[in-house]
């Protein structure tokens, strides 16, 4: 899920979750994660989480990069920050 789809259609995200969905988190905006420092790859992460998790309380254990962009260790380091 994208957040520009979420704030769009926060309806159908409550349903799919309530339909036993996985839901999957596809970054904020899309941005390719392999031009971004660890800091904005974390933000374009958390601020869909967040919306996410806001309207159905559930936390996305699941990413995945736009275009299939990352970088070794990237992922990885955002994870750790987070902890």
């Amino acid at each position: 899920m994208t957040g520009g789809w979420v704030s769009k259609y926060p309806d159908d995200v409550r349903k799919i979750a309530q339909a036993g969905h996985d839901l999957g988190n596809h970054s904020e905006n899309h941005k390719n994660m392999s031009e971004l420092s660890i800091e904005e790859m974390r933000r374009e992460i958390m601020e869909v989480h967040e919306k996410v998790k806001a309207l159905t309380g559930i936390e996305m254990k699941l990413f995945r990069p736009p275009y299939g962009g990352i970088r070794a260790g990237n992922t990885k380091a955002c994870a750790q920050e987070r902890s």
